[in-house]
């Protein structure tokens, strides 16, 4: 499983300004809101939409929270995107950035997308394999 830190900005800058864009869109759609990342890695992002986006909460999700940078007081959580350890409509943003892909069973983790989305609620994925 490939992961990108801030570290990385300089030797990967290609890679790293996708990363970075994909938090700025979805920043649009966290005000005020409480928002799921999902396989949140380093958390850089999971801060961004906090900062930037100016979420009521957000909770970073990832399996493996060892890069994870917690200076900035987030909400982590160790988790498994096949079976999301919140209850029903917990959130009114999830985002999946370049995870499915990873995944043994990316249905069954866009089912747990739906299922802990609000009503209306909204779920931003990316993932470069047009096949799922």
């Amino acid at each position: 499983m490939e992961r990108i830190t801030p570290e990385q900005a300089k030797t990967k800058p290609y890679t790293w300004a996708h990363h970075v864009a994909r938090y700025r869109f979805a920043c649009q759609y966290c005000r005020n809101k409480v928002v799921l990342d999902v396989g949140c890695g380093a958390a850089y992002g999971t801060e961004m939409l906090r900062k930037e986006g100016q979420a009521k909460l957000v909770v970073g999700l990832d399996i493996n929270l060892k890069q994870a940078i917690n200076t900035f007081g987030l909400t982590l959580v160790h988790g498994d995107a096949l079976e999301l350890p919140f209850k029903d409509e917990s959130f009114d943003v999830v985002t999946v950035f370049e995870v499915i892909e990873h995944l043994d069973d990316p249905q069954k983790a866009l089912g747990e997308v739906r299922r802990v989305l609000k009503p209306g609620g909204i779920a931003l994925i990316s993932t470069p394999r047009r096949d799922l």
